[in-house]
């Protein structure tokens, strides 16, 4: 890199530390990163996901947040900072990726300057949540995999492909899909020999850290699925009742969201180009970019931020759509090219400014109970009217993880909302609380207190106003004694 290229480098570094600080800092809670940080907690207790709480992911993310999750409210920050640490290098490795295939330096800083202000990335990244986890391991796998394809067929980079696809999907469980698509790709879309001898590789490195998941699953099948993949579905069709229609409309917010449209314009350029000069890697992005969107628009319920794992990909296409078009302009010999630029830079910088209002300042009703500020009083409230010992019955795990409370049997997580849906046999087994038990634990009083927001176990507002007195009332939130 020149000078000039170094300097706008560690700019753009400056800039993603200083504005991913703001959103650890600064950003609502998020409703997972109380599930989550619950979850934690409850590991770093000795109890096991699936066995003895319900939890619905795959069983990872627990046991990496486990060691600082009893730090209360602070456990939120700690973590978000070891998110926003992987957020930083895999914005790192987006670069560096792209400066070695293509050995271009500017283009790589305009790769890093779409990362750098991507407003999908800021909210999304520096969370206690498997996006950033995910997205860091899955490209992984990506560059060695590609690099093992068409660079260097070391059967080294195919075990280390394997190893971080494994610990992707053992993030977030929709990356194993992708894992079938890396075997695909082995098998029918390379030109290798010995493609048995690559696959075992491949799958040598997978199974390391899917051991622990196995181990799960073997104990108990059928609640290690429904757990990662059952309760989705019922949760998506029965609670949320999303149909075809709504899940177009989530799509269509995702491509049409003014800084992902300008990347999809450019990236139906940089996926022409990737065809027209044969760019080998550049059809595997495309491919990866495609199978992660089939992924959430069939997923139910689908949800914007799911479709941000495919930005990686799509970051690379744009690159290489964005250098192709300066490069046009510059051999029409025309002023267009820094007027496209500057304009496409500080059009991009600009549609970032809705992600800063909605997830800092909050400025969505439905958001302001989630505000830290918010949050921190309700804690309060519970730390001071309970003593460790006495249970409470809290709409969210947040409040349990954050004032260090233990909740109640069937519900130290969600789910409780799809018991009416399954077996009334098998929700034991899945350590969810029936309905008829949260209405006899609120009848008999056997919880200290009560934290509910409004539109959260509204089906027992009637016995919790029976036995319970109002003690506090936080924004929505309202805390029964």
């Amino acid at each position: 890199m020149t000078k000039p290229e170094k300097l706008i480098f560690y700019g753009l570094l400056f800039f993603q530390i200083v504005s991913g600080l703001v959103f650890v800092f600064f950003r609502f809670v998020d409703a997972d990163e109380g599930l989550y940080l619950n979850s934690a907690y409850l590991v770093k207790q000795g109890q096991i996901p699936y066995f003895d709480f319900f939890y619905p992911q795959a069983p990872l993310l627990p046991y990496v947040y486990a060691p600082i999750s009893d730090l209360g409210i602070n456990s939120l920050f700690l973590g978000r900072l070891i998110s926003l640490l992987i957020s930083l290098i895999l914005g790192l490795v987006l670069f560096f990726y792209y400066r070695r295939v293509t050995g271009d330096s500017k283009s790589s800083l305009w790769l890093y300057f779409f990362y750098t202000f991507n407003g999908l990335f800021l909210a999304y990244h520096p969370v206690v949540k498997t996006y950033a986890w995910s997205d860091l391991f899955g490209f992984l796998s990506f560059i060695l995999l590609t690099n093992f394809l068409f660079f260097n067929q070391k059967k080294s980079n195919l075990f280390w492909s394997g190893l971080f696809i494994g610990l992707a999907f053992n993030f977030r469980a929709t990356f194993l899909v992708i894992f079938i698509l890396e075997i695909v790709i082995i098998l029918f879309f390379s030109k290798i020999p010995n493609k048995s001898k690559s696959i075992f590789g491949f799958f040598s490195g997978a199974l390391i850290p899917s051991i622990p998941s196995l181990l799960l699953f073997f104990k108990n099948p059928w609640v290690f699925i429904f757990n990662n993949f059952t309760y989705h579905q019922i949760w998506g069709k029965e609670v949320v009742q999303m149909g075809i229609m709504q899940k177009i409309l989530v799509l269509g917010k995702f491509i049409f969201y003014p800084q992902n449209l300008l990347l999809m314009v450019v990236a139906v350029c940089g996926i022409w180009w990737s065809f027209k000069n044969n760019f080998r890697p550049g059809k595997i992005a495309f491919i990866f970019t495609l199978v992660i969107a089939i992924i959430y628009f069939l997923a139910t319920p689908t949800q914007f931020q799911y479709y941000e794992q495919s930005l990686p990909y799509i970051l690379i296409l744009s690159t290489f759509g964005f250098s192709a078009i300066l490069n046009w302009l510059n051999q029409q010999k025309t002023s267009l090219n820094n007027i496209v630029t500057w304009s496409g830079g500080i059009y991009y910088i600009l549609a970032l400014i809705p992600f800063v209002l909605i997830f800092i300042f909050a400025v969505r009703e439905r958001d302001q109970f989630f505000k830290i500020s918010e949050v921190k009083k309700v804690i309060s409230i519970i730390q001071k009217s309970t003593t460790p010992q006495e249970k409470i019955l809290s709409v969210w795990p947040g409040y349990l993880a954050f004032s260090k409370r233990e909740g109640i049997e069937g519900m130290k997580a969600c789910g409780y909302e799809v018991t009416p849906f399954v077996d009334e046999n098998k929700v034991k087994a899945l350590n969810l609380a029936k309905q008829s038990e949260i209405e006899k634990i609120l009848a008999e009083k056997q919880v200290k207190l009560v934290v509910v927001w409004e539109g959260g176990l509204e089906e027992f507002y009637p016995v919790i106003e029976k036995n319970y007195q109002l003690k506090a009332k936080v924004g929505k939130v309202s805390i029964y004694q």
